[in-house]
């Protein structure tokens, strides 16, 4: 009855949240969460049961959802925290069914307000539904304040940035004027968004200057802040190096500003000694042109991943080179990489004199010019120490890298044949196709039927008559018949199909000559499919390519196996001849193997000069080891 009655108290407007948990026996659900929401103005509870990885949710009544957790908690769980705007309970069930509640009231006044929302609403600093002027004119949001669809991407990258300026308001000074400069501004979506919340937002006295090098988007951009009121944001046209506009800045914004431009604004705000600096960086091909390394070649071979090392290494050295000059420095998310690949900021908070951290000397971030970081005391010995043991561990880290990098290079250079295994003898038939009494165009079967466009093995000359002589090594299995099929390059017209199945033994291969009987075009590839059954039912395919060619004999231009077989002994013979020639050399006078040649007639091209040279070498050896000292000659 206590529990009935804590229930019909808490389970109202003023509800917060309830948890149940620690489920007893095989129940399912093993966390329960029920809060209030408003739905067509009636106030619900929406109950979400966990079920393991999945959620299920209900909305139901007050009584319906008193019932509900009143079963729970006399059967199925184990506790029970009821939050409230007006206490804290909680229930504890035992082992033996003993139920314990305690309940501990709030202070009065001390309660926060409940959202009674279905679907919680994202928070953003520049909300939707509230008309910003700046928005409207650049085409993010309609005169009622809502969102243009195509524009929600760039809404929530302003007030993306907004909250980083949020995190780093507190840095800024609250008793003066705050002076702002935006190096590359654009459009300035960022730099109206800015102004706006400085000053209509938080109310802070701020200057905020713009910089760019497009002359018609100054104009435009001017204009809009003479329109709005906007006194003291203006805009310039010029370059980033060049700017001497200023002495004295607080803050130093760069968004997409290209390559070395990003390095000029660095630097100018480090010299300025600025107190933030928030640069997202753009286009990094300074590092990129530089970058060389020989561990490393095979992986930059890649220009996507040598753009994106580039622009890694290039950022992560202006976050240490600001650490250098007295920042605190992090490497954020800007947006989503779906939106733009360039999505890493740069956040730099100038530290407070006493922290723990030391800044030392840093030279330029562009240039060769040193420049002292002012943090109001001189840097000492272990400030120095400090960052020779971070360059050391940097050092000592790059290195472990590269031996790994070397490691990994070196043992996939090198193939090792411990887990080899031998192949299977050929299971299917090999085809050869006679042409001209020469074998030529060996093919190996497929056990399924595949597309013939992309198939594409060999070509075979097909002579004016149209016939063809097909030759099939069995492999020791007993040859049904053949189907073949001739069909176009692209598969849309069938030319020819049939059957051969009388075939002739030749020695240990199979015999077939069959002829084309349908016309083709001349000089144009046609598609042959041959279909072969074989066994207990089994069929193989093989792929071949024929043309016909007018005026051509093909024994002119086809090798035989024989002169195949002579060139493969040719070149055993060559690689022989050049191992004799480099025992030769290390004074070993060995009888040439190459005492024997291929006559003239059956030479193939490059075998006379390879002759000559070789034989040109032996006598110029021969004459070195004549001219030797005796004592110096091996025996």
């Amino acid at each position: 009855m206590e529990l009935q009655k804590l229930l019909q108290d808490e389970i109202r407007e003023g509800l917060y949240r309830i948890t149940i948990s620690g489920p007893r026996g095989d129940s399912e659900v093993s966390k329960v969460r029920i809060r209030p929401v408003e739905i067509k103005g009636k106030l619900l509870f929406q109950c979400q049961e966990t079920v393991g990885t999945k959620e299920f949710h209900k909305n139901m009544t007050k009584d319906d959802v008193i019932t509900r957790i009143s079963d729970w908690m006399n059967g199925t769980f184990k506790q029970m925290q009821l939050e409230s705007d007006t206490c804290t309970a909680s229930v504890l069930v035992s082992k033996k069914g003993t139920m314990t509640i305690k309940k501990k009231p709030h202070m009065k006044g001390t309660g926060k307000p409940v959202n009674l929302a279905h679907n919680r609403k994202k928070r953003y600093i520049l909300e939707e539904g509230i008309p910003v002027p700046f928005l409207q004119d650049l085409g993010v949001m309609t005169k009622e304040g809502k969102i243009v669809r195509t524009r929600y991407d760039k809404f929530r990258q302003i007030n993306r940035f907004l909250e980083f300026i949020e995190d780093i308001l507190p840095q800024l000074p609250s008793d003066r004027e705050i002076t702002i400069l935006d190096f590359g501004c654009g459009k300035s979506y960022l730099t109206f968004a800015m102004y706006y919340y400085f000053r209509e937002l938080k109310k802070l006295d701020v200057n905020i200057i713009g910089l760019d090098l497009k002359e018609d988007v100054i104009a435009i951009c001017n204009g809009l802040a003479e329109k709005y009121g906007y006194e003291k944001l203006h805009f310039y046209q010029g370059d980033i190096a060049s700017y001497t506009g200023r002495d004295e800045v607080d803050m130093v914004v760069t968004l997409h500003a290209c390559d070395t431009a990003t390095d000029y604004a660095l630097e100018k705000a480090v010299k300025w000694n600025a107190k933030v600096i928030l640069s997202v960086p753009c286009c990094q091909h300074e590092l990129n042109r530089q970058i060389a390394n020989k561990e490393l070649y095979p992986i930059m071979d890649y220009g996507i991943l040598k753009e994106r090392m580039a622009a890694l290494l290039t950022d992560g050295i202006r976050a240490k080179l600001l650490e250098n000059a007295g920042y605190e420095t992090q490497i954020l998310e800007f947006i989503d990489m779906e939106h733009t690949p360039k999505n890493l900021l740069i956040r730099a908070v100038k530290r407070q004199e006493g922290s723990k951290k030391t800044a030392g000397r840093t030279e330029s971030v562009h240039g060769s010019v040193p420049c002292e970081a002012d943090t109001g005391r001189p840097p000492h010995r272990k400030g120095g120490a400090v960052m020779n043991k971070r360059a050391a561990r940097i050092l000592i880290l790059f290195l472990v890298f590269a031996a790994s990098v070397g490691v990994f290079t070196h043992l996939m250079s090198h193939e090792t044949t411990e887990n080899a295994t031998d192949l299977d003898a050929a299971s299917l038939p090999v085809l050869y196709m006679k042409t001209a009494d020469t074998t030529v165009n060996r093919m190996y079967g497929y056990r399924q039927e595949m597309n013939g466009v992309t198939t594409r093995e060999n070509l075979t000359p097909l002579p004016m008559d149209r016939s063809l002589t097909l030759e099939i090594d069995a492999k020791g299995q007993k040859i049904i018949n053949v189907t073949y099929t001739v069909e176009s390059t692209d598969g849309g017209a069938l030319i020819e199909n049939s059957v051969l199945k009388s075939f002739d033994e030749d020695g240990s291969y199979l015999k077939a000559d069959f002829q084309l009987e349908t016309a083709i075009l001349m000089n144009q590839e046609y598609t042959l499919k041959l279909e072969v059954a074989y066994g207990n039912g089994q069929s193989a395919w093989y792929y071949t390519r024929i043309v016909q060619r007018n005026g051509v004999e093909v024994g002119d231009y086809l090798p035989t196996r024989r002169c195949l077989r002579r060139h493969a002994w040719i070149k055993r013979r060559r690689k022989r001849s050049f191992r004799s020639l480099s025992r030769m050399r290390r004074g070993i006078i060995l009888r040439s193997s190459m005492s024997t040649f291929i006559p003239a007639s059956t030479r193939f091209p490059g075998e006379a000069s390879h002759r000559r040279s070789y034989s040109s070498r032996c006598s110029r050896s021969k004459k070195r080891m004549r001219r030797r000292p005796a004592s110096n000659r091996s025996t």
